[in-house]
């Protein structure tokens, strides 16, 4: 294995030896804190405390609001299935007034409703028979009365509706079909009217609470939560400090009546202790060899500068020599010529 291979594996071997130490001083930390007395370190003990408190509340305040938040949300459905619910009784209750209306008209045309209460039936009632039989054959009587039979068809939902009001107004006995119409308008109207309230309940409460909601949706969790996760950080972080200091002074602590769960977290924290140094005897190695390899390197270049000096010498002597040569040859053809200068 190269010598990066070995160092990338001892870094993750150290890595996980770290967070197995931390997560047994964890451990010790808060069983100490939770179920033993022991006289030192009581700064670390109030730490946790305060620590813990903080936590505490910030996750009842994140709580809080998604509880805050469901319920709205919970409501809002309920608030649309109550609309689309309303929708379709409202339709009926419309359906069921028509048909009272019509029922009730038809029996007005023989006479059977009761006069005084319903009126206003027999007064169109004889108004159509008018119309039906009036006008003296003249074309304009004969259009004249066309358009009020148009209008007046035009107007049938509003005044069945009419007919239909009346007797849910009164105390008028009717009978037959128009008797059952208005037991049936009377359940749906209630059933309507139920709805509507409720309706209106669910649209007040949520009008109430959506700048709070709006708040809480659009940050105002996430910042909740990310307090939890600080207050959550910061309350281990103190457990694992206490852990930690339990264990390295657990000479002066530990005895015979220590439970045994401590002592087998005291045992599990040296064994991991004993890994991480044997670890870093390995780092300590693998440095020093790469240590040893860089001066090697250095060595290698420095004999090399040596090699092409040497090198760079013998061309610069057989340089030397050859001039040398040259010059001696040139005193030779100096003496031939006597030496004579002009």
């Amino acid at each position: 294995m190269d010598r990066d291979a070995l160092v990338q594996r001892n870094e993750r071997r150290m890595a996980d030896c770290r967070a197995r130490m931390e997560a047994a001083a964890y451990d010790l930390g808060y069983y100490a804190y939770r179920s033993l007395d022991i006289p030192m370190g009581r700064k670390f003990c109030d730490a946790i405390r305060d620590k813990l408190m903080l936590l505490e509340g910030a996750s009842r305040d994140s709580a809080g609001m998604e509880s805050f938040c469901r319920e709205y949300g919970r409501d809002s459905e309920t608030l649309a299935s109550i609309d689309r619910e309303l929708a379709d009784e409202e339709a009926l209750e419309k359906e069921t007034s028509l048909r009272l209306g019509t029922a009730l008209y038809e029996q007005g045309t023989f006479g059977i409703l009761d006069r005084k209460a319903f009126a206003g039936i027999y007064q169109d009632i004889e108004r159509e028979k008018a119309l039906a039989e009036g006008g003296d054959g003249r074309l304009v009587s004969k259009i004249a009365s066309s358009l009020g039979k148009r209008k007046r068809i035009r107007d049938d939902e509003a005044r069945f509706s009419a007919y239909a009001d009346i007797a849910m107004a009164g105390n008028a006995d009717i009978s037959g079909t128009p008797a059952a119409l208005l037991a049936q308008l009377r359940d749906i109207t209630a059933r309507a009217s139920s709805l509507r309230i409720e309706r209106d309940r669910l649209k007040e409460g949520l009008a109430s609470r959506r700048a709070e909601y709006l708040r809480i949706t659009k940050g105002g969790l996430e910042k909740q939560k990310d307090a939890v996760r600080k207050r959550d950080d910061e309350a281990r972080d103190s457990i694992v400090s206490y852990g930690t200091f339990l264990y390295e002074k657990g000479a002066s602590w530990v005895g015979e009546d220590t439970p045994e769960e401590v002592l087998a977290l005291l045992e599990r924290m040296l064994a991991i202790q004993n890994q991480q140094d044997s670890i870093a005897e390995e780092r300590h190695r693998i440095a020093k060899a790469a240590k040893a390899d860089d001066v090697q390197a250095m060595i290698d270049m420095e004999e090399d500068k040596i090699a092409m000096l040497l090198k760079e010498k013998e061309r610069i002597e057989a340089e030397i020599s050859s001039i040398s040569a040259n010059i001696a040859r040139l005193r030779g053809r100096l003496e031939n010529l006597g030496g004579e200068q002009l």
